[in-house]
């Protein structure tokens, strides 16, 4: 009886729902569209929801662009499992984030290397620091050869 007279009253309702913290989560699992415009009210409410429902999270995290940056700031392993899934964000993340993408760019060979190709002041950087790295990259590009190991240390042009 009473949940069909919250259901006919709305002012009532709300009013019944705040009070009644057991019974505003029964009720806000059962009702999908009053569950978005109480969450949307409630931010503390919101995140403690959004941290016990994966699929909520996710929805709801690619619907909000702003509210996504906040919740992906705040827990590093979620970070990490989205930004796996989402190739343009990660890549604009990682522009913005220069400690994270060096961490990033360390785990993941293939994504480096592409990284690299393209950042022509990074790769020199990175070129740099990596010894072993450096040896691979000059093989590859014609700068070392069998014929001619020093062309690095020399300045006048072997031929």
């Amino acid at each position: 009886m009473r949940m069909r007279y919250l259901n006919q009253h709305g002012a009532m309702r709300m009013r019944y729902l705040k009070q009644h913290g057991a019974m505003r989560m029964r009720y806000l699992k059962q009702h999908g569209a009053m569950r978005m415009r109480y969450l949307k009210q409630h931010g503390a409410m919101r995140m403690r929801y959004l941290n016990q429902h994966g699929a909520m999270r996710m929805r709801y995290l690619n619907q909000h662009g702003a509210m996504r940056m906040r919740y992906l700031k705040q827990h590093g392993a979620m970070r990490m499992r989205y930004l796996k899934q989402h190739g343009a964000m990660r890549m604009r993340y990682l522009k913005q984030h220069g400690a994270m993408r060096m961490r990033y760019l360390k785990q993941h060979g293939a994504m480096r290397m592409r990284y690299l190709k393209q950042h022509g002041a990074m790769r020199m950087r990175y070129l740099k620091q990596h010894g072993a790295m450096r040896m691979r990259y000059l093989n590859q590009h014609g700068i070392i050869t069998k014929s001619n190991p020093n062309a690095l240390n020399s300045q006048t042009p072997s031929y």
